[in-house]
């Protein structure tokens, strides 16, 4: 979809956009309050005693606080970064957040009762209506800024309404829980601080390098940036599919194969998707895109290695997560948040995108390391129990 919006509306509007979303899913990671991080782990563990049903209920007032944030910075932030002052996207901005985050909590919600694949899906059938619709404005010749902007609102939206049904469903199955709901909002935060510190990290190593981008070059290298980095986030599927997973069976269970059997996988897995991206990404980029688009395929390879180091990095981190140790993440997380902002302030005014994709790759390689050095701490408390650890190649 954002590919198509680059051809149709051109590097410029794609990098309006571009900074509208980054907007947005940065205050969604603060907004959150560490929930999006910690939600499944809680979910997960039978200590908690907490239901779908309370867990939706108690984070209800998230989506005020997302708002307020949203708002301001749709007034402020953005038409500095976009040269761009309009109300119908300011508007457009507000509801994106609003249901992005609540989206974002319901998935982490379903993931964390195991219904791993109902999530998945919501998030396809949200990706899917927003293409429909950029498409038939296109067709019908009304595609613009603002229609643009009307399309990339759908995705949450749809997906907000898909996990709703889901999470209804659920409930209407699920035993009621044992948690006391008096403070439980406040509960669950000071449970979930270190996901702040998760949330501040993952905004720099994925999100602050189209932000300072825009603020030093403007738009249009941002929608150039923005367009490689689509097609490299293609190959993060695997892995931010499978993290969910790792948690819950090393929640439920710990055997020391469990990290070989998913981390080997999840690599070579994302080794092969980003071989292929790399092939097709650089004619789509170079041939289908053209013009402004051209000779920006070692960004995309740059890009590529960069999310391999997010791989490693997220299945290292989902073993420690599913002991409930999120210190170990944000600890990761925070090491890459100096890493991150010093190369993209050296590396940007000179170098320009390639400088922001070199920066983008040395964050994550960072957060790679620091997440084995604690990975293999977390393993060293955790020796193989009496039962017998599960075959070679057996799903853990």
């Amino acid at each position: 979809m954002a590919l198509l919006i680059a051809k149709w509306l051109g590097a410029s509007d794609r990098g309006v956009l571009a900074l509208g979303q980054t907007i947005v899913n940065l205050i969604v990671l603060a907004a959150s309050l560490g929930l999006l991080s910690s939600a499944r782990i809680v979910l997960s563990s039978p200590r908690w005693g907490l239901s779908l049903r309370q867990y939706v209920r108690a984070t209800r007032p998230l989506v005020g606080l997302d708002l307020v944030v949203t708002a301001v910075a749709a007034l402020t932030v953005f038409p500095l970064l976009s040269r761009v002052s309009d109300p119908v996207l300011v508007a457009a901005l507000v509801i994106m957040g609003t249901a992005h985050l609540r989206s974002g909590l319901l998935r982490e919600g379903l993931h964390g009762v195991g219904w791993h694949r109902t999530a998945v899906t919501g998030e396809f059938v949200g990706a899917a209506a927003a293409l429909g619709l950029l498409g038939a404005l296109w067709a019908s010749g009304t595609l613009t800024l603002h229609t643009g902007m009307l399309s990339v609102v759908a995705r949450p939206l749809v997906h907000q309404l898909v996990q709703t049904i889901s999470v209804r469903r659920q409930m209407a199955a699920e035993p009621p829980g044992t948690a006391q709901e008096r403070g439980l909002l406040g509960r669950l935060v000071r449970f979930s601080t270190p996901g702040l510190a998760v949330a501040a990290g993952m905004g720099v190593a994925g999100q602050m390098d189209r932000v300072l981008l825009g603020a030093f070059a403007g738009p249009a290298p941002v929608g150039v940036y923005a367009s490689a980095a689509t097609l490299s986030v293609l190959a993060g599927t695997l892995p931010a599919a499978v993290a969910p997973m790792v948690v819950r069976s090393v929640a439920r269970g710990w055997q020391p194969a469990m990290h070989r059997y998913w981390w080997t996988r999840v690599m070579l897995g994302s080794a092969g998707i980003s071989v292929l991206i790399g092939v097709f990404g650089s004619l789509l980029l170079e041939v289908w895109l053209g013009g402004e688009f051209a000779g920006s395929t070692p960004i995309l390879v740059l890009l590529l290695l960069g999310g391999m180091a997010m791989a490693s990095q997220l299945v290292d981190n989902s073993v420690n997560n599913g002991f409930g140790d999120l210190r170990a993440s944000a600890v990761t997380a925070l090491a890459g948040i100096p890493v991150g902002l010093i190369a993209y302030l050296v590396l940007i005014p000179r170098f320009g995108m390639v400088g922001c994709a070199v920066g983008n790759v040395l964050t994550y390689v960072t957060m790679a390391v620091v997440a084995r050095l604690l990975m293999r701490r977390t393993m060293a408390r955790h020796p193989a129990p009496a039962a017998d650890e599960p075959r070679e190649g057996a799903t853990p």
